[in-house]
């Protein structure tokens, strides 16, 4: 009994699969006419088109059409608007993959895709929700985006008005690990990830660059060693690891003016190439019905300069109340810049 574990072309695309036919060798999974199907992006289209399946738009292009680019090009405005994502029909789910924002972007997709495959697909544009974790398979809890917009949100119901701190875990790379770390040296942080309460007119911050926080020495057999000799997170088992020892913590403060239910969002920008954006461990913390001026005000309190005595007492305000502390009303007092209490 074979168990093909072969991705991509020659493995996903019939070419395995009809050899172990003929041998007469049995194997898991698909089949010779679902694998050439299932493989060739372009006929699982057409067949999903018969099936009168709801799919994205697309538009075929062969790599002959290129020798007029600009009948491609026109080819695929017609029916499509921009953006657009632009792959070769038969390769592997990442082979040869673009995103073109517009003609010139989409011309170079369209010979980068021709590299791969005889037949290009063009599809249009989806925006939606994409998450993807793996906690189920590998025993990590992270969520994780690659290349797709991140949205993030959960609510909590019946909260009480007041100050809440919620902190999370997360990063982004936004780019290739080339791109970020060459951009982050020449101070260029480029994280279009945000954490906000409720309201981003409460306020927002963005979540940790990839880089910032990058460990002396390597935490997982699968962290990647940048040009430094720092490591930093390659996949999720390794965001775990750096996690673990309490890296890419972030948070943001926010005064919520009602009672009723509380929202916590992660969100933001994440389709440029190789943009990748895991988090995990959220938290949630209240301060009481305090707003933030009054949690985070400092006073300043002068002494008067004929009262500066050793044994001078001031009240909580900073006033002078005298320098003997058994002639004072009961409370707490300010004597030799400790707190003392008087019953």
């Amino acid at each position: 009994l074979a168990f093909p574990a072969l991705h991509g072309l020659y493995g996903e695309d019939v070419t395995v699969q009809g050899l172990l036919t003929l041998a007469g060798i049995p194997y898991v999974g698909c089949g010779v006419l679902s694998s050439a199907v299932s493989m060739d992006k372009l006929y699982t289209k057409l067949i999903v088109d018969t099936l009168v399946i709801r799919q994205a738009a697309y538009v075929p292009v062969m790599r002959h059409e290129l020798s007029d680019m600009e009948g491609a090009l026109a080819k695929v405005e017609q029916k499509l608007s921009y953006p657009v994502f632009v792959k070769p029909a038969n390769a592997g789910s990442s082979k040869g993959v673009s995103k073109a924002n517009g003609r010139e972007e989409l011309e170079t997709a369209l010979l980068e895709a021709a590299k791969h495959d005889r037949k290009i697909l063009v599809e249009e544009t989806i925006v939606g929700r994409e998450i993807v974790s793996s906690g189920a398979v590998r025993n990590y809890g992270e969520i994780e985006f690659y290349q797709t917009r991140v949205s993030a949100t959960t609510t909590v119901k019946s909260m009480p008005k007041g100050t809440y701190t919620m902190k999370v875990q997360a990063f982004q790379r936004p780019g290739s690990y080339t791109d970020v770390y060459n951009d982050y040296k020449s101070g260029k942080d480029n994280v279009t990830v945000n954490i906000w309460l409720q309201s981003t007119s409460l306020g927002s911050k963005a979540i940790k660059n990839i880089m910032a926080e990058r460990s002396v020495s390597s935490l997982h057999s699968s962290d990647k060693k940048m040009a430094d000799g720092s490591y930093i997170p390659n996949d999720m088992a390794s965001a775990a690891a750096h996690f673990a020892k309490g890296a890419y913590d972030n948070e943001v403060t926010a005064y919520i003016s009602a009672a009723g239910n509380l929202s916590l969002y992660l969100r933001g920008e994440n389709e440029t190439g190789s943009s990748w954006t895991c988090f995990d461990n959220f938290r949630l913390y209240y301060y009481g019905p305090l707003t933030l001026d009054e949690i985070t005000a400092v006073k300043e309190v002068g002494l008067s300069k004929d009262k500066k005595a050793d044994n001078a007492v001031y009240n909580l305000s900073g006033q002078f109340v005298g320098t003997d502390l058994r002639s004072l009303p009961a409370g707490v007092y300010i004597q030799n810049h400790k707190a003392v209490k008087v019953d």
